[in-house]
């Protein structure tokens, strides 16, 4: 197995200001790669950020690490044609951007992991043309989280774990089946599902607390397609909108001071299912 670590620590003298490192790493007809980038600003001025860049085409069996710590840092990681490989993002501070993004016909049976602990941070998965990967993006507060999910990639899992007032957008689009979309929030986050373009079969849950927002759209030839909505507390909608889509499942769970409402258009044969104690 080779081995390769990247670790990137600004330490200087007392009284030096700096930090804003660079790492790149291009990987190409690799297996079990191993890749760890760590950028920490000790010492240093943490607001100027650092930037991580992987890049790998025709890999198998790798494992990519990026660390970062405090604020305005950037890690991206751009797989083309990925198997079984981990791909992981922890970044620790406020003002960080975390880009996963894979795709290519052979890319499939991969782990993407963004966490991010802080607030204002923005996480960004992008999956196309890829099938059975595992997403997981997990936030604290204020930030943004986008996983879209495109282009024939079947039998994916996304899950979304975030805190309070944040923002989650997920899309299953062109013809994506059989994926299975799981959002968690706590309190006054707004989530966002769109389902469309031919995908059909789709699991999508959403579980928030109270005082939130969830939007499902379903739309232009998607079937079959199953909406769980559970919004346990007080003061959230929940809205589902469906065209020109048929046999889906929908059912909303609220407990008081909720609204939730379903609009259909030219779609047939769907189950509406709404609850409110």
């Amino acid at each position: 197995m080779k081995k390769l670590a990247i670790t990137i620590s600004a330490i200087l003298a007392s009284g030096a200001v700096y930090a804003g490192n660079e790492a790149t790493t291009q990987l190409q007809y690799a297996y079990s790669d191993d890749i760890k980038i760590e950028q920490v600003t000790a010492h240093a001025d943490p607001s100027r950020g650092n930037d991580a860049f992987v890049y790998m085409t025709n890999t198998e069996h790798n494992k990519t690490n990026i660390y970062q710590k405090h604020d305005n840092n950037l890690a991206t990681v751009n797989a083309k044609n990925a198997v079984r490989s981990k791909f992981d993002i922890t970044q620790k501070g406020d003002f960080n951007v975390g880009l996963i993004k894979t795709d290519g016909a052979t890319n499939r049976k991969n782990d993407l992991d963004i966490v991010q602990e802080g607030n204002r941070n923005n996480a960004k998965v992008l999956v196309t043309s890829s099938s059975y990967n595992n997403v997981n993006v997990s936030q604290d507060n204020r930030n943004q989280a986008l996983v879209r999910v495109s282009g024939y990639s079947d039998r994916n899992k996304v899950n979304v774990d975030q805190g309070d007032f944040n923002n989650a957008s997920v899309s299953v689009n062109r013809f994506s089946d059989r994926n299975e979309v799981d959002v968690e929030q706590d309190y006054r986050n707004t989530a966002n599902v769109s389902v469309y373009w031919g995908s059909d079969g789709n699991d999508i849950d959403i579980s928030q607390d109270n005082v939130n927002t969830a939007t499902v759209n379903v739309h232009y030839g998607s079937d079959n397609n199953g909406i769980d909505i559970d919004q346990t507390a007080y003061n959230s909608t929940a809205t589902v909108s469906l065209s020109y889509s048929s046999n889906n499942d929908i059912s909303v769970w609220q407990n008081s001071a909720d609204s939730a409402t379903v609009t259909g258009y030219a779609s047939n044969h769907n189950t509406v299912n709404i609850i409110q104690n």
